[in-house]
């Protein structure tokens, strides 16, 4: 199937999806788990990047828990993976990288873990064409949605090749 998500993304992939409902006890809220994997055959990304409202701005939330009632905010524990599915084509980067992530926690507050790893590409960094030989964008478990950013890369500058 394709779908547009991510956000600004178009992916195409199989999934396994199972979704459960759990109810511990009688007058309990019913507790949805949506549980499976996800296997991204391509996921592209070519909307323009703003750096700065990027740096500087706050993130929207994402995914909604719905209203009062009796159900409480369905839970994640999902896997996705994709050898070189994420692509990436815009003003800031030509790239292409895979994704090895796991969503869990609900709704209110998704859990995202796990890590994309880009082989190659090029950047545009301060108006200078920087070619990347390896970069990681690393989701630590346990924490908020706040990723890590590991990137090796050179860039020749008036003649000067550097690393």
């Amino acid at each position: 199937m394709t779908v547009p998500l991510p956000k600004d993304f178009v992916t195409t992939g199989d999934a396994r999806l199972e979704i459960t409902g759990l109810r511990e006890a009688k007058n309990e809220n019913l507790q949805l788990i949506i549980g499976g994997q996800v296997f991204a055959r391509r996921a592209v990304y070519s909307k323009d990047i703003d750096l700065a409202n990027l740096v500087s701005g706050r993130r929207d939330p994402v995914l909604s828990g719905g209203g009062a009632g009796a159900i409480k905010p369905p839970r994640f524990d999902l896997v996705i993976e994709g050898r070189d599915a994420l692509v990436v084509k815009n003003n800031i980067a030509d790239l292409t990288a895979s994704v090895s992530l796991t969503l869990t926690g609900d709704t209110n507050e998704p859990r995202l873990s796990g890590r994309i790893t880009a082989n190659s590409g090029t950047i545009l960094f301060r108006r200078i064409d920087t070619l990347y030989n390896a970069g990681v964008l690393e989701f630590p478990p346990d924490t908020a949605i706040e990723p890590v950013i590991n990137l090796q890369a050179e860039s020749e500058i008036g003649g000067y090749q550097g690393l």
